[in-house]
């Protein structure tokens, strides 16, 4: 695939069917309120404003360079681990070791921005899934334990592992893997 503004065509295929898509929304948007004027499609019409934000966002940190994308993509981890972590039923002990969730986030971008591809794709899967259990444990209360485990590992795995793989995915690391993009096998912002 040949690069457009140093992207590959893939990506920016996709951004622009999503610029498309929110067109259409903002335009059904402004009918709906048009031919209903009132409060009824206000938070729809909020809704569709946050998207073009966010899509701007998105757009702009990957066009400047992928120091940018790697730091916005670890910043939009940890809103997504923090809004997790709020909905989730938390025990009062666990929180100390919440901690070690969220320092995950930057060990787990510096694996993807230095292209350590074999660290990268064990990190949370494997060391933090064995090394958050024993601080649950060492904390001294066995009850609840099991979904405490499962609630965190999971959030993880959700909110960092798989957002990381948006760029840890880069496919800058080896030449093998640079022949998968061009072959369109890969789906990441820089293959």
């Amino acid at each position: 695939m040949s690069a457009i503004l140093g992207l590959p065509a893939n990506v920016v295929y996709a951004t622009v069917a999503i610029y498309a898509l929110l067109v259409i929304a903002s335009i059904v948007v402004g009918v709906l309120r048009w031919k209903n004027p009132g409060e009824r499609y206000s938070e729809l019409a909020s809704r569709t404003d946050s998207w073009w934000w966010m899509i701007g966002a998105f757009t702009l940190c990957i066009l400047l360079n992928q120091t940018v994308a790697i730091f916005f993509l670890a910043f939009i981890s940890y809103l997504a681990l923090k809004e997790y972590l709020s909905l989730i039923p938390t025990r009062r002990i666990d929180r100390e070791v919440l901690l070690f969730a969220y320092l995950a986030i930057p060990i787990q971008y510096y694996w993807a921005a230095i292209d350590w591809y074999g660290m990268f794709i064990v990190f949370v899967p494997v060391w933090m899934f064995l090394f958050l259990p024993p601080l649950l444990v060492l904390r001294g209360r066995s009850e609840g334990f099991l979904r405490a485990v499962g609630t965190i590992s999971s959030g993880l795995m959700m909110t960092v592992f798989t957002l990381s793989h948006w760029h840890g995915c880069s496919c800058r690391a080896t030449s093998s893997i640079r022949s998968l993009a061009e072959s369109g096998s890969c789906s990441s912002l820089w293959c």
